[in-house]
């Protein structure tokens, strides 16, 4: 692969023309627990994950019907892929192998997963963290301005503070602000995030008025009370639904087969990104590392355990690209780094290889680990 130089045009278009693609093929209806989330709100106190919620009873105040959820849940989820899109043509060389690398990006494992999970509030956080890493400058209106948009993403989700916060601080930091400053939107988020914990309502208090207020705002599908537990804290013996999930069939699977598989892909991607900065500090190479592996956290936590594999993965594909713009030796490296049969592996990866989406994509059956499940099928 060459140092061939491409037009800006060019790349956009290969881009956009496969983000089209991966809309088409990969969105699917949203599941009952994404279209809740829609109707939770600030009205009874504040509640996390509930500012999008509220943006959208303020846009529909009569309530939302099963179609709006579904224009909303693809509105959604597009805003996350058009970010990731600017994001790509703003970050990637402007060269035949800055394109290629777009399109490896875009068709991988986690943006394919994170397309089919329609509706989650992911690529509304992801969104905000590429918004933030794009703010030029390093003056305390940019710190500022970066900050909050990290506080808006924790306000979207908490999952934020592990998954994309440290991104947005590892920008800071490579683009030369410090440790000192780059651990800046890290401790408002983590404020913030302990904030909304500390203040969510109990369960045995107020379950039954929340159910009742989301209910009236559903209008003609009916909401996932588990969806509402989620955001709710729990004392004594009054526990979650969920909290069997562990135990069950689907996550030992995921835990079992999909989790090795993408601690593989995780593995790779990162051994490409070391590649590139042998010539960096070992202090520089072991933020850059802990960065990547930072998401890993929410998965101790998290039953969901594809979705925010697929978060840890794309990170790291992000940080790569970080590092292609902050470094120029990074940069001039890439051509011996991601050489054509490195590119030929990753994308033979994409197409045996998926992780399961929460809102059922038929493709994943067809791919490992997913293509395990139907084993038993043979033996009749």
């Amino acid at each position: 692969m060459t140092q061939t130089p491409t037009t800006r045009s060019a790349m956009a278009r290969a881009f956009w023309l496969v983000a089209l693609g991966l809309a088409l093929a990969k969105m699917k209806p949203p599941l009952d627990w994404t279209q809740t989330q829609f109707v939770l709100s600030y009205d009874l106190g504040i509640t996390r994950r509930g500012l999008i919620g509220q943006v959208l009873q303020g846009l529909f105040p009569g309530g939302l019907s099963n179609a709006q959820t579904h224009w909303i849940a693809v509105c959604i989820t597009a805003t996350g892929l058009v970010a990731l899109v600017i994001y790509l043509l703003r970050r990637l060389p402007q060269t035949q192998l800055g394109m290629v690398l777009g399109l490896l990006i875009l068709t991988s494992l986690p943006v394919v997963n994170l397309i089919g999970n329609t509706g989650y509030l992911d690529t509304l956080w992801l969104a905000s963290a590429l918004a933030a890493v794009m703010i030029p400058g390093q003056g305390p209106l940019s710190l500022a301005l970066k900050t909050a948009l990290c506080l808006l993403g924790v306000l979207i989700h908490e999952a934020m503070l592990s998954a994309f916060v440290p991104f947005v601080a590892l920008q800071i930091y490579l683009a030369g602000g410090g440790l000192m400053r780059a651990a800046v939107p890290v401790v408002c988020s983590v404020v913030l995030a302990a904030f909304l914990f500390l203040t969510a309502s109990f369960a045995d208090e107020a379950m039954v008025e929340l159910i009742v207020a989301t209910s009236a705002r559903a209008l003609d599908w009916d909401i996932r009370v588990v969806t509402l537990e989620a955001v709710m804290r729990f004392r004594g013996d009054d526990l979650p639904s969920f909290q069997n999930r562990w135990s069950l069939a689907p996550y030992l699977f995921e835990r079992n087969y999909v989790l090795p598989v993408g601690l593989g892909y995780l593995a790779a991607v990162l051994m490409m990104v070391l590649k590139l900065i042998p010539h960096r500090s070992v202090k520089d190479r072991a933020v850059i590392v802990g960065v990547a592996l930072t998401p890993l956290a929410v998965l101790f936590v998290a039953f969901d355990l594809p979705r925010f594999l697929a978060l840890v993965l794309l990170q790291a594909w992000l940080i790569l690209t970080m590092l292609l713009h902050h470094d120029a030796t990074a940069r001039a490296r890439l051509y011996d780094v991601f050489t054509l049969p490195v590119i030929a592996a990753f994308f033979c990866a994409h197409v045996f290889l998926a992780l399961p989406t929460l809102n059922k994509v038929p493709s994943f059956y067809d791919r490992l680990p997913g293509a395990l499940l139907d084993v038993g099928e043979w033996q009749d």
